[in-house]
């Protein structure tokens, strides 16, 4: 018996039968031990001190659970004698598997640990948000405002044919090609070929432009030639290769030239025909390219 200053009764019985029917009466399982190599296993209850002035309602709950596991007894009694017994272990430990929570010697449960306030859920979806709202700032666009409509752009206007300007091309000033022009630069070409000595330069007696043709004239008596020995003394097949080296490069005086010239004839002065080239002839000659204009 536990003295009367006590709060527990504490008891250790070593049989199975006996530990049941201590449980049925109000006692309470703490432990067991013992059950290895056939040693017989020890159980370890117990329960409020009925001697006790504390607990005092706990022994008219302890009457109870006597009568109550007298009853219980007399039910189990009833039953088959083939029906197994509870098993104490399961009777002291909870369903879900776990161990059963560690009590204090006045039978009280310690406090559950609480968590941090910053691990709490309300903490960390305020802070979700805030990170999401500044995310989407940074990705979004800078002074844009939304709720301003957008103005579709204007399409340019396509450029009439009267604002586009012909360009000329590379290499060719934009004023255009005189006259002039054209028969200055074939003499200054047939003069400096005379100058070196060339008999078929020095019988040259007129250079005119007209229609887009330069024709040319030579007289072999300011060689001091008769025609047959001109006509001897001419190494072309066609004479008008002579002059057409004028516009048969792509230099860009010949570029320039070649947008008003379309062709060199040559003769005697009895009109006796030398020979004649088209501007894309001379040029294939020269550069053995297709002439295209603007070359």
């Amino acid at each position: 018996m536990a003295r009367e200053k006590e709060p527990y009764e504490v008891r250790q019985v070593n049989s199975d039968r006996l530990a049941r029917k201590l449980q049925r009466q109000g006692w309470e399982l703490m432990g067991q031990s013992g059950g290895a190599l056939m040693s017989a296993r020890t159980y370890t209850l117990r329960r409020p001190n009925p001697r006790s002035v504390r607990s005092a309602a706990p022994q008219t709950s302890l009457a109870k659970g006597a009568d109550s596991g007298d009853q219980s007894e007399r039910t189990s009694a009833a039953q088959s004698p083939g029906s197994p017994a509870p098993s104490l272990l399961a009777a002291a430990t909870p369903h879900n598997g776990s161990q059963a929570p560690q009590n204090f010697s006045d039978g009280t449960q310690p406090p559950r640990a609480t968590k941090p306030w910053y691990l709490k859920w309300w903490v960390l979806l305020i802070g979700a948000l805030i990170l999401i709202g500044l995310i989407g700032q940074a990705l979004g666009p800078g002074d844009t405002d939304p709720t301003s409509p957008a103005v579709p752009a204007q399409p340019s206007p396509s450029p009439t044919p009267d604002d586009e300007e012909t360009e000329p091309p590379s290499g060719v000033t934009s004023t255009a090609v005189t006259d002039a022009e054209v028969i200055d630069t074939f003499t200054t070409y047939l003069e400096g070929r005379a100058n070196d000595g060339v008999v078929l330069a020095i019988a040259v007696e007129s250079v005119t432009f007209e229609d887009g043709v330069v024709r040319v004239v030579f007289n072999p008596a300011l060689a001091g030639l008769s025609t047959d020995a001109f006509l001897d003394l001419n190494p072309y097949d066609n004479l008008a290769e002579f002059p057409g080296t004028v516009i048969a490069f792509t230099d860009d005086e010949g570029r320039r030239l070649r947008t008003v010239v379309d062709g060199v004839a040559t003769f005697l002065p009895d009109e006796t025909d030398l020979g004649s080239l088209t501007t894309a002839e001379i040029f294939e000659l020269g550069t053995g390219e297709v002439y295209t204009p603007g070359n």
